[in-house]
């Protein structure tokens, strides 16, 4: 049997895809929350956690800091991915179109050129793919959400804009695990 990864969020979030990355072979399990990964961790419920730890516009993330602070977890692994925002609707209506915008609050922040211009009503949600999932089961077709092309794709929705962050960026992740790894130079 595989080892399993937890990662917070749903299948099609950035922190999903980081855990393909780093332990592409593993039983992969999404778990609800920052939270949920180090306590199953700790529990030894998954072998590895994955959890963001730093973005290039935002700095730390602090919820996964103060998590690990009391946690008896060491960081095994890392991987740095670049984070690409897309505006996602149910259909492939025009940007100005948009009356409502679901995403993470941080996506908002990395993409408000594209938030000013079209000026939506803003709901937050747990993860940009959260999101995604939210707009696709609305029945308000001027509804979008800043998510992943992935969390498109996997909620059948449309990529009505590509790459519309501010400014490119990058967020790096960490794999978490109940034991310590000393690798030695040769």
């Amino acid at each position: 049997m595989n080892p399993s990864v937890g990662y917070p969020g749903p299948a099609g979030s950035h922190s999903a895809a980081a855990s393909l990355l780093l332990a592409p072979e593993s039983q992969q399990e999404p778990l609800a929350s920052f939270a949920s990964v180090v306590e199953a961790t700790v529990a030894s419920e998954v072998e590895l956690g994955v959890l963001p730890i730093e973005n290039s516009l935002h700095g730390p993330v602090a919820e996964t800091h103060d998590l690990l602070y009391e946690a008896p977890l060491s960081i095994v692994s890392e991987i740095t991915l670049p984070i690409v925002h897309c505006l996602v609707a149910r259909e492939p209506i025009q940007p100005a179109e948009v009356k409502t915008l679901r995403s993470y609050p941080v996506a908002f922040d990395q993409c408000r050129e594209l938030v000013r211009a079209i000026n939506p009503r803003r709901i937050p949600s747990a993860t940009t793919a959260d999101a995604a999932r939210e707009v696709a089961e609305s029945d308000d077709l001027t509804e979008a959400a800043i998510a992943s092309a992935e969390a498109a794709a996997r909620y059948g929705l449309h990529v009505i804009a590509r790459d519309v962050g501010d400014h490119a960026a990058f967020t790096r992740f960490v794999g978490i695990a109940a034991y310590t790894r000393i690798d030695r130079a040769p």
